[in-house]
């Protein structure tokens, strides 16, 4: 079967596969009431198969409070793959990876200075190549090994830059150096997208990368951690086609929970909810199972 248009054509697959129970914002699975019904749901867009799982009849869910954002979390990176693989990467043929590192004397303890930081570099890349350019970002934290800040978590940042194929590295380390108000060295790094199992290999490599961390450390530094990873410019990013969105039916249902089992020999489909499938194989195969 011919895959549907806007599909891409490269997997960014989840080696670690996340299959959540229904759990919604990290509410407590409840026990099951007599009165409670569900109903399946299949959205295909790009390469991302998502399964949800509705509930009715059931009492009111208690949504919790939002706490402090800490460590990247599985569910977090399962969002990101989410996105990542519903983008139409056969029209993202120009793009920058880009990498700018704080130095020892910057500050970046706070959250919303970080973002001030990152606004202020795109805010003056977009200035020099004259128009709006969307980006994926993402915040990666590592302990750092010398200088002033030994043995404390820094941050880093990872961006693709889409709609662009050229920017110096003079250039970008001035413009980053301007956005924290830095008058030294500043390390940064600007590749050019070779090709999409290029973007592959840096996705997987950096913006998708999973670090453990001591939360400890941060706590005990001061550190605001906030938001890992983020979208800018949401609206020009090219999204895939919308294969299915729509309801299953109970046959469509058993065969999509098969297709989990195969992936995911841990999910059980008497008491868990919805799951995802990334790849192009799974969601041709699901296709195929569901007449399209």
């Amino acid at each position: 079967m011919i895959p549907p248009s806007g599909l891409c054509p490269f997997d960014i697959i989840d080696d670690d596969p996340f299959t959540p129970h229904f759990t919604p914002c990290g509410v407590p699975a409840r026990p099951p009431f007599e009165f409670m019904t569900f109903t399946w749901h299949a959205h295909i867009q790009g390469t991302c198969l998502q399964v949800i799982r509705k509930e009715h009849g059931g009492p009111d869910k208690v949504m919790p409070e939002r706490g402090i954002v800490t460590v990247f979390t599985a569910a977090s990176r399962l969002k990101l793959f989410r996105y990542l693989n519903r983008i139409n990467w056969s029209k993202c043929m120009k793009c920058l990876f880009v990498t700018v590192t704080y130095p020892d004397s910057a500050d970046f303890l706070d959250y919303t200075t970080r973002n001030k930081h990152r606004f202020l570099l795109m805010r003056d890349i977009e200035k020099l190549v004259g128009k709006k350019v969307p980006t994926v970002w993402r915040c990666e934290w590592k302990n750092r090994k010398s200088g002033a800040r030994l043995g404390m978590f820094t941050p880093h940042f990872h961006l693709i830059l889409f709609g662009i194929d050229d920017l110096p590295k003079g250039v970008l380390q001035a413009t980053w150096a301007k956005s924290i108000q830095h008058t030294g060295f500043v390390s940064v790094d600007v590749k050019p997208m070779k090709g999409h199992q290029g973007a592959l290999r840096y996705l997987a490599k950096y913006v998708s990368k999973e670090e453990p961390l001591d939360i400890e450390a941060y706590l005990h530094n001061g550190i605001s951690v906030g938001r890992h990873w983020g979208i800018t410019r949401k609206s020009l990013l090219p999204m895939a086609d919308v294969a299915i969105d729509r309801e299953l039916t109970d046959e469509e249902v058993g065969t999509m929970q098969v297709l989990e089992m195969e992936r995911n020999p841990h999910y059980n489909p008497d008491s868990d909810g919805g799951f995802t499938h990334l790849g192009i194989l799974p969601v041709v195969n699901a296709l195929e199972q569901m007449g399209k």
